[in-house]
């Protein structure tokens, strides 16, 4: 578990493509991540033990995240979590 303690923000959650956008090209890069084994996502510069592909702060990358991320990217969803909004993270993510 990850205690996170202010100030604490991770910008850079969900861009997966490292482009500085939240776009097609970060849920391709997921979807390749999670289903064919693709290159792992970075860690977030400010959250260094946070990989920026566990969009929904379970503590893994899954379909769960790619789901988020779709629909962030094309229906305007919820954004990316703050895992350190999460203390412990990920135990107490809502």
């Amino acid at each position: 578990l990850i205690n996170c303690s202010p100030p604490c923000v991770c910008p850079a959650r969900g861009d997966i493509h490292s482009d500085g956008l939240l776009d097609v090209l970060d849920v391709i890069d997921l979807i390749n991540y999670v289903f064919v084994n693709g290159t792992q996502p970075i860690k977030d510069p400010l959250c260094p033990n946070i990989d920026r592909g566990d969009v929904d702060c379970s503590g893994m990358d899954d379909v769960m995240d790619v789901i988020r991320l779709l629909n962030h990217v094309f229906v305007n969803g919820p954004a990316p979590c703050d895992p350190c909004a999460c203390t412990p993270y990920p135990t107490s993510c809502p």
